[in-house]
């Protein structure tokens, strides 16, 4: 009865461990400080084009801190306007309901740059876009806001997440923080967890009954 314990308590722990989010895409810009220009890649995760700045450290670092973050964050239009990231392809299921999170703030530069900021967040691939977001104008002083958006593509298909800053002119962009996908699993894992919980159950009570 003792090991059968165990194994009930380890099964109840995946169970728990599969209800949990999924991660689709988690990132909050470690990279080295600096510029990053028209075909840099940003890890394996992001591949840049025009310019952006990853501003940590001595780099500007003090930045993110002025915003209300205390990691590292992007710049999205290091020294000329218009920076784009891009992720690598991410698989999106049919039918599963996704949350995109960021965050977001001004350039925290109105002395040096435009007096508002402004980008785009989307997810697509060549066929068109599942989710689409513009963030309209930002004060550069604005610290870092939250943003969440849900999106369930009607079927599973690949596409990446592009982040683009609309600053038309000057050289200091909107902030970009934590960014992350995130999705509930399947119902088929949870429906194949149950059905195993739901046979240790039984197996335990004919046991206790002996």
């Amino acid at each position: 009865m003792y090991r059968l314990g165990i194994v009930v308590a380890l099964l109840a722990t995946a169970w728990l461990n599969v209800s949990a989010t999924e991660v689709t895409l988690s990132e909050t810009w470690n990279y080295l400080p600096g510029q990053y220009f028209n075909g840099d890649a940003l890890g394996n995760t992001w591949t840049v084009a025009g310019e952006v700045d990853v501003v940590g450290g001595e780099y500007y670092g003090f930045l993110c801190t002025d915003a209300g973050w205390t990691g590292q964050c992007l710049d999205l239009s290091g020294w000329t306007p218009g920076g784009v990231v891009t992720s690598a392809p991410l698989t999106f299921e049919a039918g599963t309901e996704y949350t995109l999170y960021f965050e977001a703030a001004g350039s925290q530069r109105p002395q040096w740059g435009p007096a508002s900021n402004s980008f785009l967040v989307a997810v697509g691939n060549s066929a068109g876009d599942l989710v689409y977001f513009t963030s309209g104008p930002m004060a550069s002083t604005q610290d870092f806001l939250t943003f969440t958006i849900l999106f369930t593509p009607t079927q599973t298909t690949k596409a990446s997440l592009r982040i683009v800053s609309l600053d038309s002119s000057g050289a200091i962009g909107a902030l970009l923080g934590p960014v992350q996908i995130t999705h509930a699993p399947e119902p088929a894992s949870l429906v194949l967890m149950g059905t195993g919980l739901a046979a240790m159950g039984a197996m335990l009570r004919k046991r206790l009954k002996r």
